[in-house]
């Protein structure tokens, strides 16, 4: 019995994988920029510097995602971003939303809206004020989705520079892939 639910259960979540999957090939977004043209090394990382003191000690390539971007130093996480190009500007829209739901109920904030980036924007904190932290802004423009994120501790880094490198590298990833 406990087999038999294994294999259903490993058979139903890779469907919803294959599903996400197919909906998550299109590197091209309404415009017709591909994702392909643009790398890591195209951001510019003022924001970063301003936030953390320094620039990263290196970035490239993350996980997941059309393009994903991981900066760090000293041998700490930083931040970075990851951008999906959905097959439709529907499919992106329903992922935001789902993601958006999930964070506005779960976040330890819950999910603040965030104007003037993309056709919508909210952003979240995992971790209660006061303590380390992850910060993540999530953007819809278009058939894309961005993240972007950070690491910081409010003791050490302002959160207020911290949602500004956010919000920097969101228009950026718009501004590059738009």
């Amino acid at each position: 019995m406990i087999g038999g639910t294994v294999v259903v259960s490993l058979a139903v979540a890779m469907a919803a994988t294959l599903f996400v999957l197919t909906e998550i090939r299109d590197t091209r977004n309404a415009n017709g920029a591909d994702l392909a043209e643009t790398g890591c090394h195209d951001f510019d990382l003022a924001s970063y510097e301003r936030l953390f003191g320094q620039g990263p000690d290196d970035g490239g390539p993350g996980s997941g995602g059309d393009l994903a971007c991981d900066w760090s130093h000293d041998d700490e996480d930083g931040g970075g971003l990851v951008i999906d190009a959905w097959t439709s500007t529907e499919a992106a829209q329903t992922y935001w939303d789902d993601e958006h739901a999930w964070w506005a109920a779960n976040a330890d904030d819950g999910a603040t809206e965030v104007p003037g980036l993309g056709d919508a924007a909210f952003l979240f904190a995992q971790g209660p004020a006061g303590e380390p932290q992850k910060r993540q802004l999530m953007v819809l423009d278009g058939n894309r989705t961005i993240a972007t994120f950070c690491w910081i501790d409010p003791a050490a880094h302002s959160t207020a520079d911290a949602d500004a490198y956010l919000e920097d590298l969101a228009a950026q990833a718009i501004q590059l892939t738009g």
